[in-house]
């Protein structure tokens, strides 16, 4: 009896080791995952500078404290929120939303939205940002287009663009990327990583030595093969395009989505399919606005026609600095000073509308009126009247 007892107890206690092993193997292997995304050696980067972990990089490294609640719905929310990154889309799919939202609550609250936990909570209707009075609400509020699903991110230099341009395709936000206050990818062929974004939206590639007429030229050749179907705001201030290349543009890309297009070159467009914008009051203030503002703005005077109220808008800026965990929580609010910064720069410059309602040129020849001849009717034979006697006489 005691063996039998004692045999059942170490069976169980089997069992519950094998399980255990087989849940810390779940675990590891998701960690690798997560860490492959977001990580890379220094040999793969080819520099001396490691990429950071982005993907689950929160704008609070540290909770300043846990909130002592009474209810236990309350307790379960805020240990949910601290371990966000854990949270699997499919166990999401069996909570019912007031409990799916409620969850969110906590995770704005904690400030442990990363990118990658608010890619998984915004398949739903969820608040972008949270509501508190810090510099980086206060940065927010000058980017954000209003009533919209508009979320703000800021990424360090120091990312490996390959492994961004893979989540957002499982992702699929519609894209606001702006790259301009960095002076170059590090590889050239970075910005051909940027065509593989189906739902890029809005592009400011200003100040790039890399960005000339040959890059240009692709640029017109992924659009036309559909590889950019959205684009349609691009800003290339300052850049090392010529003006053959800006007509490129505008001859290649007259039947795309691209409406907006902003550069320092100046020049007449009365031979194309596009207007340039006078630099009056509503002029200066179109150039003055964000990529997300000036898509809105765009949008409201009917230059462009696009819907934005229910679509995820992921608004991207790299800032021009290094993220390291030793200077963790300095260099994210350094981040927003920058982003902060960059709100007030004048690039200058000009900015081209597109005239969807303007018809192209065409050489009109006169037509050729041809003369319709009468019909003549077919004439008969006569017939003629004899006889035999008369015809042989």
């Amino acid at each position: 009896m005691f063996k039998q007892k004692y045999n059942k107890r170490k069976t169980r206690t089997l069992k519950r080791r094998a399980s255990l092993k087989t849940e810390i193997k779940r675990e590891t292997k998701r960690e690798d995952y997560i860490e492959s995304l977001s990580k890379i050696s220094n040999d793969d980067f080819g520099t001396n500078s490691e990429s950071y972990n982005w993907l689950q990089l929160t704008p609070r490294l540290k909770p300043k404290r846990r909130y002592k609640f009474a209810k236990l719905k309350q307790l379960c929310a805020q240990e949910l929120a601290l371990n966000a990154d854990l949270i699997d889309s499919k166990i999401l799919s069996y909570i019912p939303h007031d409990i799916y939202k409620y969850i969110w609550k906590f995770i704005l609250l904690l400030e442990q939205d990363s990118i990658l936990s608010y890619s998984i909570f915004s398949k739903l209707s969820v608040p972008t940002h949270s509501n508190t009075n810090s510099l980086k609400d206060s940065v927010i509020s000058l980017y954000k287009i209003p009533n919209r699903h508009h979320r703000i991110e800021n990424l360090f230099k120091n990312l490996n663009l390959k492994d961004l341009v893979n989540f957002l395709q499982t992702f699929k936000p519609y894209l606001i990327f702006d790259a301009s206050r960095i002076d170059n990818f590090q590889y050239r062929e970075d910005y051909f990583m940027l065509f593989n974004l189906p739902k890029l939206i809005c592009l400011n590639l200003s100040g790039h030595s890399f960005v000339d007429d040959i890059y240009i030229n692709n640029l017109c050749s992924s659009i036309k093969d559909g590889k950019l179907p959205k684009l349609t705001v691009i800003k290339l201030n300052n850049t090392k395009i010529t003006n053959s290349g800006l007509i490129s543009l505008f001859k290649s890309c007259a039947y795309s989505s691209l409406s907006c297009i902003e550069t320092s070159l100046s020049m007449e467009t009365d031979e194309y399919q596009w207007s340039k914008i006078e630099k009056d009051q509503q002029g200066t203030i179109l150039q003055k606005s964000p990529l997300g503002l000036k898509l809105n703005r765009l949008i409201k005077q009917k230059s462009i026609e696009l819907d934005i109220s229910n679509i995820n808008l992921l608004d991207i800026m790299i800032v021009d600095d290094e993220f390291t965990q030793r200077d963790g929580q300095i260099a994210i609010e350094s981040a927003w000073k920058a982003r902060q910064k960059a709100r007030v720069v004048i690039t200058g410059g000009e900015t081209y509308l597109i005239n969807r309602d303007e018809k192209i040129k065409t050489t009109e020849y006169p037509e050729l009126k041809l003369e319709e001849k009468p019909v003549q009717s077919r004439k008969r034979k006569k017939l003629i009247k004899t006889n035999a006697a008369t015809f042989f006489n």
